[in-house]
């Protein structure tokens, strides 16, 4: 008998203390983690482990899992990590980096031994699901509107519990799964599906969630796509949100030429730049500048016509931050003050400092480096932010701080590892010792902090176990979507958001990556009728 058999039938705690229940308590529990904590995740787990296996009847979940095969292909994938043991030397990392994926084995083989979920019971936790991620995006606006203690200086600050990146996948997802729910409390009344869409899109881009926004508008050409070759029927609110994201991508390709126009316009001055002739300033301060920097920012040397003594006077007569410290984002407060003169076009000098307004000297305050990023959307600052990210990498060479250019640098790292270990990688435990010695051996020049992993999942699985692993996951990736594809729209578009964020995460390395895909890949696979999902 099964642990909550014992329970007498005449008890009242019989209808509420059951196998069934606490399975639902372990899927809801994990549900609420993905948003709120990793610890909830990992007591979702272990109320899940501890259910299936008191609940014994070991046969009855044997003959599941052989009517299942593809279960056995994600237990697999997780012994494939362990494998990778037998060639690594750092077994303490190895041991680490197999507890972090544990929930590649332990989802897909509960889940996919488990009794289907009923409509009512997917509906119950989508519910929980949404108003967790509806919950946190409330906290989130709030904290924007600055109506919080807590000051916002990074944007990715507003994610609360979870990586910003994270949080984008969480809230795309979620999208989707309010387009494709057909019959459930959200049709109590009409209006809730597309005021909460638009809520969601507008949480997307006013935390500057932009992975989650980008792979959101993937997924919405493809459904357009699908509907105009009518592969498959989509109801007018999916088709009418679909075709907004399609134009949405438009929009933004004629955005970022745009930006492109801005990011190259010249400056006028009111001065030669060009001219290495000896000059002072209107109080008599020589000007000095380094003619071996042609660093610029908006086309304006920032190295040049700089007056040290009487920038640093006149900007602490301006403010209360210290001229030689740093900004609220913790840089350099002089290369911010000397970048964003430079993008009005001052000299770096008293009479420069005093034709700032009290705005700038705020913007500067905050760590703002251009005064571009004053007057533009924050959008068109990320694209802005991009092109100077990649002249700066080319020009110098480093790519400490920016973004796009590091994770050019961890690409290229990761390629030439599996170049010198194609077949097998360098094992599970030696995936980030093998990125610290390159960095190390080839004299990268990277600050400590900057010094990561792949950021690429794809390559990561390439690094630790070669080739012949990176094939494994892409089989492992394929086969469940050629089984459900028909059947399941919904699988796809998670299947997509899935796929497209390994290309810039590494999603399996963290355990709230790791447990956001395979719960919903297990969910998909095993656990939930495609008939519950239609475009409605």
């Amino acid at each position: 008998m099964a642990l909550f058999d014992y329970i007498p039938e005449s008890s009242p705690l019989k209808k509420w203390i059951n196998h069934r229940n606490a399975y639902l308590l372990g899927l809801a529990t994990i549900l609420c983690g993905l948003g709120w904590s990793n610890i909830l995740m990992s007591i979702g787990q272990l109320i899940l482990i501890g259910n299936w296996i008191a609940e014994l009847d070991f046969d009855q979940k044997l003959r599941r899992a052989f009517n299942q095969p593809i279960i056995f292909l994600m237990i697999l994938f997780f012994g494939l990590h362990l494998l990778g043991f037998a060639w690594s030397e750092d077994m303490e990392y190895a041991v680490k980096d197999a507890t972090v994926k544990l929930p590649l084995l332990v989802l897909p083989l509960i889940i996919g031994t488990t009794k289907v979920l009923r409509k009512k019971e997917w509906h119950f936790l989508f519910f929980v699901y949404l108003i967790t991620i509806t919950i946190l995006s409330f906290i989130s606006f709030l904290k924007y509107l600055g109506l919080t203690s807590e000051i916002i200086i990074d944007k990715r600050d507003l994610s609360i519990f979870i990586s910003h990146i994270r949080y984008g996948l969480n809230i795309s997802l979620t999208i989707v799964l309010v387009l494709f729910q057909p019959d459930c409390f959200l049709n109590k009344y009409r209006f809730i599906r597309p005021l909460l869409i638009l809520w969601f899109f507008t949480c997307l881009i006013l935390f500057q969630l932009y992975t989650g926004l980008a792979v959101l508008i993937v997924l919405g050409v493809f459904f357009f796509i699908s509907g105009l070759l009518k592969k498959s029927y989509l109801s007018s609110l999916t088709m009418m949100f679909s075709t907004f994201l399609t134009i949405t991508l438009l929009m933004g390709g004629v955005l970022v030429f745009k930006v492109y126009q801005d990011y190259h316009e010249t400056i006028p001055l009111d001065y030669n730049q060009e001219s290495f002739f000896p000059a002072r300033t209107l109080v008599g301060e020589l000007y000095s500048w380094d003619g071996d920097l042609y660093l610029k920012e908006n086309g304006v040397y920032i190295y040049r016509y700089v007056a040290w003594k009487e920038l640093e006077e006149a900007w602490n007569n301006r403010s209360n931050m210290d001229f030689f410290g740093n900004d609220l984002k913790e840089q350099s407060l002089t290369k911010t003050i000397l970048r964003y003169m430079s993008s009005k076009g001052l000299k770096k000098d008293a009479n420069g400092v005093s034709q700032l307004t009290d705005s700038d000297i705020y913007a500067i305050e905050h760590g703002i480096a251009n005064v571009y990023y004053v007057n533009h959307w924050p959008i068109e600052n990320r694209i802005h932010q991009t092109f100077y990210e990649l002249e700066k990498f080319k020009e110098s060479g480093t790519a400490n701080s920016f973004s796009f250019a590091l994770r050019l640098v961890y690409w290229e790292t990761a390629i030439e590892l599996i170049k010198i270990n194609p077949l097998v990688g360098v094992g599970t435990g030696d995936v980030e010792k093998s990125f610290k010695e390159f960095y190390e051996r080839e004299k990268l020049h990277l600050d400590q902090q900057f010094r990561r992993r792949a950021h690429n999942q794809y390559l990561s699985i390439g690094v630790g176990l070669g080739m012949i692993g990176m094939a494994f996951f892409i089989v492992y990736l394929l086969i469940p979507l050629i089984t459900i594809f028909q059947k399941n729209r919904v699988f796809t578009a998670f299947w997509l958001l899935a796929c497209l964020s390994f290309f810039t995460e590494d999603t399996l390395e963290t355990q709230a990556g790791v447990t956001l895909f395979i719960l919903f890949w297990s969910l998909f696979s095993f656990a939930l009728n495609p008939h519950y999902f239609k475009s409605s």
